[in-house]
C-alpha cells in the first residue's frame, strides 16, 4: 500500500489518499502516535476480515480435505462451528424441513411448469430461431466470403506481421541501446559491490528467519487452533508496512543498542522476509497426513524423532518454497531498508537498494534506474537458475506425498 499509494520520481511526488500514505507520511512526521494509530487500524481491518471471511471459509474448506483417518477427522473438532446439524433438536430440525419442503411444492411445481416456460423458454425458443435465421442466411455467407477473402491475402498477413515485428524489435533494441550507451552515471561503478553488499544483507536475514521460523512450526505442527491463530499473528505481521515500523525500529535497534543502521536495515529487511517462510511452512504442515502422525505414535517415536523422522521431510517443499519467496520478497524490501529518510536527514547502507533509491528520489535519472534495476534482475535470475531451482526440484520430488 505505501509503495502503491505515494509515487515519486526525482521531486515529484503523488500521494494517493489511503491507509498506506497516511502511515508513510506519519513515519516521515516522526509523529509515533499517528503511526501507532494507524497501525493498529490496519490490524484491526485485517483481524476482521480474518473472523469474518477467512476462517469461516478455512473452516468449511476441511469438508474436502483428503484425510480419512481418524485424527484427520478430529483435526477440526475444536472449530467454532459444526457443518452438520446435530443435537436433540435434529428430528425436529428434520421434520420441519419435510413439512415446509411439502407445503412449498405447489409453488414450486406452479413455477416451474407454467411461469418459467413463459418467462425464459419462449422469449429463449423465439431467440434461437432468429438468431439461426440471421447466422444462416446473413453471417454464414458473409463469414464464407471472409475466410476466401483472408486466404488470399494470408501471405501478406504473415509478411506485415513479420515486418512490424522486425521494425518494433530494432526500435528496441536501438531504445535501449542509445539509452544505456557509454558515458554512464557515475553510480554504475559503484553497482557490483552494492549488489554483494545486499547479498549478504539478505543471506543474513533468510538464515534469521530460517532460525525462527522452525521452531514454531515444529511446536505448532499437531495442534490445528494454535496454528489458525500463528497464520492469523503472521498475516498482521505481513500487512503492517515497513516504512511505518522505521520509527520504533530506529528507537529500538540504533538508540537503545546501538547497532547503526546495519542493524536497522537487517531488520526492516525480516518485516518484508519474515511472514512467507511462516506461512508456507504453517500451511506444509497442515497437509501432513493423520495417519502418519498415528504411526509416529504407534512406533513409539519421541518428540524429536517425530520431528526429525517426519515434520522435517513434509514441510521441506514449503520450506523451500518460502525461503524462496522470502528471497525475492527480500529484494523488494531492499529499496525500504537500505535507504530511508528519518526527519531531516537520509539513512543509507551500501547496496543495491540505496543506488536504485537514489537514482530515482534524488537524481531522477533513467539510464542510472536502468542499470541498477537490469543488474538486479540478472543477479537474481542467474542465483535462481544456479542454487534455487535445484534445489526446490530436489525437495519436491524427494519429500512429497503421493497416493
Amino acid at each position: 500500500l505505501v509503495a502503491c499509494e505515494i509515487i515519486a520520481v526525482g521531486l515529484i511526488h503523488y500521494h494517493l489518499p489511503g491507509i498506506g500514505s497516511f502511515l508513510s507520511r506519519a513515519a516521515e512526521a516522526n509523529n509515533i502516535n499517528l503511526v501507532l494509530w494507524g497501525l493498529f487500524v490496519l490490524a484491526s481491518l485485517i483481524l476482521l476480515l480474518d473472523t469474518m471471511v477467512w476462517r469461516p471459509l478455512s473452516i468449511w474448506s476441511q469438508r474436502f480435505r483428503q484425510d480419512y483417518s481418524s485424527s484427520g477427522a478430529g483435526a477440526s473438532r475444536g472449530t467454532s462451528f459444526s457443518m452438520r446439524s446435530t443435537g436433540p433438536m435434529r428430528p425436529v430440525r428434520i421434520a420441519a424441513r419435510k413439512m415446509l419442503k411439502a407445503l412449498s411444492f405447489p409453488l414450486l411445481w406452479a413455477f416451474r411448469e407454467m411461469i418459467l416456460p413463459l418467462l425464459w423458454d419462449f422469449p429463449a425458443a423465439i431467440a434461437r430461431s432468429l438468431g439461426r435465421f440471421i447466422y444462416q442466411y446473413y453471417a454464414q455467407p458473409a463469414l464464407a466470403r471472409w475466410n476466401r477473402v483472408q486466404e488470399r491475402i494470408k501471405w501478406l498477413n504473415l509478411a506485415l506481421l513479420w515486418i512490424v515485428g522486425v521494425a518494433l524489435g530494432f526500435w528496441a533494441a536501438f531504445s535501449l541501446f542509445g539509452w544505456l550507451r557509454p558515458p554512464w552515471p557515475a553510480m554504475a561503478r559503484e553497482i557490483p559491490l552494492a549488489i554483494l553488499m545486499s547479498t549478504g544483507r539478505l543471506i543474513v536475514a533468510l538464515l534469521i528467519c530460517l532460525a525462527a521460523t522452525l521452531p514454531i512450526v515444529l511446536w505448532s505442527w499437531n495442534k490445528p487452533r494454535l496454528r489458525q491463530w500463528l497464520t492469523t499473528i503472521a498475516q498482521v505481521g505481513a500487512s503492517l508496512p515497513a516504512i511505518a515500523l522505521f520509527p520504533l525500529i530506529i528507537l529500538v535497534a540504533v538508540r537503545r543498542f546501538g547497532g547503526g543502521m546495519e542493524l536497522a536495515s537487517i531488520a526492516l529487511l525480516l518485516t518484508g522476509m519474515f511472514w512467507y517462510p511462516l506461512f508456507n511452512c504453517l500451511g506444509g504442515a497442515a497437509i501432513i497426513p493423520g495417519d502418519l502422525a498415528e504411526a509416529a505414535r504407534a512406533l513409539g517415536l519421541t518428540r524429536f524423532q517425530t520431528w526429525r523422522r517426519l515434520v522435517l521431510p513434509a514441510i521441506q517443499p514449503a520450506l523451500i518454497t518460502g525461503m524462496l519467496t522470502a528471497w525475492g520478497g527480500g529484494w523488494n524490501a531492499l529499496v525500504v531498508s537500505e535507504y530511508v529518510k528519518y526527519k531531516d536527514s537520509t539513512l543509507t547502507v551500501r547496496g543495491i537498494g540505496a543506488l536504485l533509491s537514489r537514482a530515482v528520489y534524488e537524481l531522477g535519472d533513467n539510464q542510472a534506474i536502468t542499470l541498477c534495476i537490469a543488474s538486479m534482475v540478472g543477479w537474481i535470475l542467474i542465483i535462481n537458475s544456479v542454487f534455487w531451482r535445484p534445489i526446490y526440484r530436489f525437495a519436491v520430488d524427494r519429500y512429497k506425498f503421493e497416493a
